[in-house]
């Protein structure tokens, strides 16, 4: 009977003993819990904080080069501006563009990220076509055959550029959200036609020296 009485104390000791361990148990498994939610909470916030910084840097370079295209678009109609200025202003705008790029593709999964990218590469290839076709009007100046080949070959490229860029054009349009197809301005306005129009007419004239080269 004593050996009975002595063994119920002893379960009922052990039983108190197991739930103090098992509330400890739950109480460091809750803290832990607590920590790891912190923790998430904390990693989460500062995704979400260098998304938006390079979202910003994105949007303030962008905002640069659009300025630039600006001022490109009056250069472009002004008749005072030299080529040199003007090739200056593509190729700022071009730069501009390309950090634009760059910055972007880390941060691409953000809601119309894709779309803003395509935008981004529209843009670049307009700059570039452009960049491309002043580089050759200011060799044209030259008169060695070396500069006239170098020039055809800027003419072509920036031709071949400006069709790329009405590709990306139509790829940006058709991404959703869809857009409507924007019209001409600033400096496409005059290049969009000026741009082939040269191409073609300075190949005619010294297409016979890349033949040579050939």
């Amino acid at each position: 009977m004593k050996e009975m009485e002595s063994f119920k104390v002893e379960v009922v000791k052990f039983a108190k003993e197991s739930g103090k361990e098992i509330q400890e148990l739950k109480n460091h498994t809750e803290q832990s819990y607590g920590l790891l939610n912190k923790s998430f909470l904390h990693v989460t916030v500062i995704s979400c904080m260098l998304l938006m910084h390079q979202i910003l840097i994105t949007i303030t370079i962008q905002a640069l080069a659009q300025g630039t295209e600006v001022q490109f678009g009056v250069a472009v109609e002004s008749k005072k501006i030299t080529l040199p200025v003007k090739r200056r202003l593509a190729c700022e705008q071009l730069s501009y563009l390309g950090q634009a790029h760059f910055y972007l593709t880390k941060c691409i999964n953000y809601g119309n990220g894709k779309k803003h990218l395509l935008f981004i590469k529209w843009k670049y290839l307009e700059a570039k076509a452009a960049a491309y076709y002043y580089n050759g009007l200011i060799g044209d100046k030259g008169t060695n055959p070396s500069c006239h080949t170098s020039v055809v070959c800027c003419f072509l490229a920036a031709e071949e550029l400006l069709t790329e860029s009405k590709k990306a054009c139509l790829n940006f349009c058709l991404t959703v959200p869809i857009t409507r197809t924007p019209p001409l301005w600033g400096a496409m306005k005059h290049l969009n036609k000026k741009i082939p129009e040269t191409a073609f007419k300075k190949s005619q004239m010294y297409g016979y020296l890349l033949d040579q080269e050939k």
